[in-house]
């Protein structure tokens, strides 16, 4: 068999594991713990592996620029499952993956060449989704139990 498609037939198995072991860690040990978890770039850490190991060093190195970029490109990605599914689940559903594939087509054509460029990028994307969320999404906190958002 081919050694690239052993790679990326592994690189599945991983990462099918990983959400399997965090998703089990959310619902036996702790919420937080699990979200923590489930929220580290782990996808990316274990694609950046398996391209390191099928391209070479260059080829991760090169890939590993763009994640900062397109990671704070992806938080309009929530943004718009928030908004759209107040008209329901399928809306919401169609309409991110839309805005998903448009980010990733921008990311893609538009990747910055410097690490340092994606991750200031990065830090002003998330800050202006954050901001906006805040500013114009109602989340009701009395539906969420209190020993999630208490502080320790």
């Amino acid at each position: 068999m081919d050694p690239f498609i052993v790679k990326v037939i592994l690189s599945l198995i991983i990462g099918i594991i990983w959400v399997i072991v965090s998703t089990n860690i959310a619902e036996r040990v702790s919420g937080r713990l699990g979200g923590f978890i489930l929220g580290l770039p782990s996808t990316a850490a274990i694609s950046l592996l398996f391209i390191g190991l099928t391209q070479g060093t260059s080829g991760a190195l090169t890939s590993s620029v763009i994640i900062p970029f397109s990671s704070g490109l992806y938080c309009f990605y929530y943004i718009a499952y928030l908004q759209l599914t107040r008209k329901g689940f399928k809306m919401g559903f169609i309409g991110s993956l839309i805005v998903w594939f448009v980010f990733a087509f921008l990311a893609a054509t538009f990747s910055p060449q410097n690490i340092f460029i994606s991750a200031i990028l990065w830090l002003l994307l998330v800050t202006l989704c954050i901001w906006w969320t805040v500013k114009n999404i109602h989340i009701n906190h009395k539906i969420i139990p209190k020993e999630i958002i208490s502080i320790p």
